[in-house]
C-alpha cells in the first residue's frame, strides 16, 4: 500500500471524531505519519513560506518603526530637559520605555507597538499644559476639547506601516491554509512535546529570571493545561483544543 494510501487511512480515523481527546491524538498520529510522505512535506513548506515571507517582512518593518521611535523619544528627552518637565507620569513612560528595549517587559502587544505606546502616553502628558501644544503637534493631532488640549492621533509612517501589515498577518492566520496549518501544527507540538518544553521553561526561568521567559510560561502553560483537561476527558470549554 502506496504511503498516499495509508495517510488517507489516518485521515478517515480521525476526521470525524467528535470526542476531542480522540480527534487530537488521531491527528497527532496523522502528521507523524506525514514525516515519511515527501509529497505532503513538499507542500506544507509551500504553504508555510506564504506565510514566512510575510512575517520577514513584518520583521523589517519593526526594526524600521523601534529606529523612528528612538528618534522621537531622542526629540522628547531633549525637549523636557530645556524646559526642566519634571511631571512623574512623564519619567515614567519614557522608563516604560526603556524597559521594554532592554527585555524587563512582555506583553501581547510586542516590543514595536508598545514603544510606540509609551511615547503616546509621554507626549500626552506634556500636552496637557497648554504651552507645550506646539511642540506635541510636531509628533501628534491635537484638538481642542472643552477649551482644552487634547491628544487625539499619534502616528507617522513607519507605525502604519507596521500596524497594517501586522493586522494583515493576524487576519491570514485565522483565514489562510498556511494560517491554519501553523495553528495545527502548534496544536501537534503541545501534544507530542508540551509537557517537556514547560518544564525547560520553568528551568529556564529559574536560571536567567527572564522577564520574557516568565511570559511565554504563563501562555504556554494555558494550552499545555488545556491538552492535558482533554487527554484525562475532563468536561470543559476548550480555546484551543475545540472540534
Amino acid at each position: 500500500m502506496e504511503n498516499i494510501e495509508i495517510l488517507e487511512r489516518y485521515y478517515r480515523t480521525f476526521i470525524d471524531n467528535e470526542n476531542p481527546r480522540d480527534f487530537f491524538i488521531g491527528m497527532t498520529d496523522y502528521f507523524e505519519f506525514t514525516e515519511k510522505v515527501p509529497e505532503f512535506e513538499a507542500v506544507c513548506l509551500k504553504l508555510i513560506q506564504d506565510g514566512h515571507e510575510k512575517s520577514s517582512e513584518l520583521e523589517l518593518l519593526a526594526k524600521s518603526l523601534i529606529v523612528a521611535c528612538d528618534k522621537i523619544k531622542e526629540k522628547i528627552e531633549e525637549y523636557i530637559k530645556t524646559n526642566q518637565i519634571k511631571e512623574l507620569a512623564v519619567t515614567n513612560s519614557l522608563q516604560e520605555y526603556n524597559d521594554w528595549k532592554d527585555g524587563k517587559m512582555a506583553g501581547s502587544l510586542g516590543v514595536p507597538l508598545s514603544l510606540h505606546d509609551c511615547l503616546f502616553d509621554a507626549l500626552e502628558t506634556i500636552n496637557k499644559d497648554p504651552k507645550h501644544s506646539m511642540f506635541v503637534s510636531e509628533f501628534a493631532k491635537v484638538i481642542q476639547v472643552n477649551e482644552k488640549p487634547f491628544l487625539s492621533k499619534f502616528t507617522f509612517k513607519e507605525y502604519e506601516d507596521y500596524r497594517e501589515l501586522n493586522e494583515e498577518l493576524d487576519r491570514d492566520l485565522k483565514l489562510t491554509l498556511w494560517g491554519q496549518l501553523g495553528f495545527l501544527l502548534e496544536l501537534y507540538n503541545v501534544i507530542k512535546k508540551g509537557r517537556k518544553e514547560y518544564k525547560d521553561l520553568v528551568t529556564e526561568h529559574k536560571k536567567t529570571h527572564s522577564v520574557q521567559t516568565s511570559w511565554k510560561i504563563m501562555n504556554y502553560s494555558v494550552i499545555v493545561s488545556e491538552w492535558k483537561a482533554v487527554e484525562e476527558n475532563n468536561e470543559r470549554h476548550n480555546y484551543f483544543f475545540k472540534i
